[in-house]
């Protein structure tokens, strides 16, 4: 049997409601509560969910394409909150279909639905208006979500999920960085990074190269490069699909400079450790991305390039980096 086709990585929404509904945003930060980690599929499911006011409630039209394959569903409820709290579960079981097991999906008929969600012990397949904790879906006869969601005490199965420990995804960054302050002068070179990423976490270690400088005053100076490499930790503050990394670490290394114009020709290392700060703007589109950040050290240990009694250089109290670069990442690691 051909293996089944693994589910989408990133969902395109178009989303109309009422003022007083949930928006865009509000989606999508729901969707994210509800994943263990990071989607881990292929592709992208367009969705387009239009919620009208009835005189019975409001309407919620959802539908989806995904691989040309094009599903319609309708769901009533008398509340905006349950008609986007349903659109969140059925898009997070799009995203992760494992997510069935756990989350009660408003696509389920009630007679499958838990008793302890509604108050009466039988289950009623067609409940009366007037009960809070069952609102219906009439199209689907389904339960919406505030059964997982809403005030009902008893109704405890969304909170499952939240126990199990998020499997985070490796991921590969190459970048090009542009850099001033270490080395005589603007300098580059290229810029590694190897880390795991959770939802809203990552955990990096990374190296960087700066090519060579070459200072010459009346025929005599150095030829000067570094090499750093380093750890950081960064918070992952979103807006929708793209993503603002808030980074923090250390970095240590050397700066060596190579003597021009002497005789006899020298060669020195000045030391390089100090504390790093970055802010960035990253988009991933299934398992590529893009990265771009600004970057600011402050070495608290840098040496200065002594020759003949005279020094020469001495790298700037904080250094300031441009980087873009791309990212590859893996599905969750075990």
């Amino acid at each position: 049997m051909p293996e089944p086709l693994p589910p989408p990585a990133e969902i395109e929404l178009v989303w109309e409601a009422p003022s007083q509904c949930p928006d865009d945003a509000a989606l999508r930060a729901r969707i994210e509560q509800m994943l263990s980690g990071p989607p881990r599929g292929e592709g992208t499911v367009r969705v387009t969910g239009t919620i009208e006011e009835r005189a019975a409630g409001l309407s919620l039209t959802l539908t989806t394409d995904f691989r040309g394959q094009v599903e319609r569903r309708e769901l009533e409820a008398p509340s905006c909150d349950e008609l986007g709290e349903a659109t969140a579960i059925l898009l997070a079981i799009a995203l992760e279909p494992e997510l069935e097991d756990t989350l009660e999906s408003p696509m389920k008929p009630e007679s499958e639905s838990e008793s302890n969600a509604v108050p009466e012990p039988e289950a009623i397949p067609d409940p009366p208006p007037s009960e809070p904790n069952a609102p219906e879906a009439p199209t689907e006869r389904a339960t919406t979500p505030t059964d997982a969601s809403g005030p009902a005490p008893t109704s405890d199965a969304p909170t499952e999920p939240r126990r199990r420990l998020p499997k985070p995804s490796l991921a590969l960054r190459i970048a090009a960085l542009a850099e001033l302050g270490a080395l005589p002068g603007p300098t580059g070179g290229p810029h590694l990074a190897l880390g795991l990423h959770w939802r809203r976490l990552r955990l990096e270690v990374h190296g960087a190269y700066l090519a060579p400088r070459l200072d010459v005053v009346a025929g005599q100076g150095a030829l000067y490069q570094a090499g750093t490499g380093g750890v950081r930790a960064c918070g992952r503050p979103r807006a929708g699909a793209v993503e603002f990394p808030l980074c923090g670490g250390i970095e240590g290394g050397a700066v060596r400079g190579a003597t021009r114009g002497f005789d006899p020709p020298r060669s020195a290392n000045a030391p390089w450790l100090g504390p790093l700060a970055s802010v960035g703007v990253a988009r991933r589109w299934g398992r590529v991305g893009l990265w771009a950040a600004l970057e600011g050290a402050a070495p608290v240990l840098r040496g200065e390039f002594v020759f003949e009694g005279e020094v020469r250089f001495g790298s700037f109290p904080v250094t300031g980096r441009a980087l873009l670069g791309l990212e590859i990442i893996s599905n969750s690691v075990p």
